[in-house]
């Protein structure tokens, strides 16, 4: 009984930082990678509740990528490319999997909510 709600505990939390991440996330197109992370962290602890793999909802490494910085300095015939700090991705691309891990995880976690279809 301990371990299960141990588990259920691990769970709760993951969801509430999922829930908060799709809510504080920036308005900006393009977010850093420190949000994919958080996320990411919120996903292992579900996993490691519920002996599962929850890989389909996870951003691709992929589509993290480096951006260049405005600004960059342009001489004739060159051009200096400056780059921000770190790994960025489309905000969009993570509040999709955020959505799709919230309904899997509603699905899962309570049965006798579940509703197939397009039906209110």
């Amino acid at each position: 009984m301990e371990n299960y709600m141990a588990n259920e505990d691990e769970i709760m939390r993951a969801f509430a930082l999922i829930s908060s991440i799709k809510e504080n996330i920036t308005k900006d197109y393009q977010v850093s990678e420190d949000w994919v992370i958080e996320y990411h962290n919120a996903l292992d602890k579900v996993e490691k509740a519920l002996e599962i793999s929850l890989d389909d909802f996870r951003v691709p490494q992929e589509r993290l990528k480096r951006v260049e910085a405005a600004g960059g300095i342009v001489l004739p015939n060159k051009k200096e490319i400056r780059y921000r700090e770190g790994l960025w991705f489309e905000r969009s691309i993570l509040l999709q999997k955020v959505d799709a891990v919230m309904n899997y995880l509603q699905f899962l976690l309570r049965p006798e909510d579940r509703k197939i279809g397009f039906r209110e």
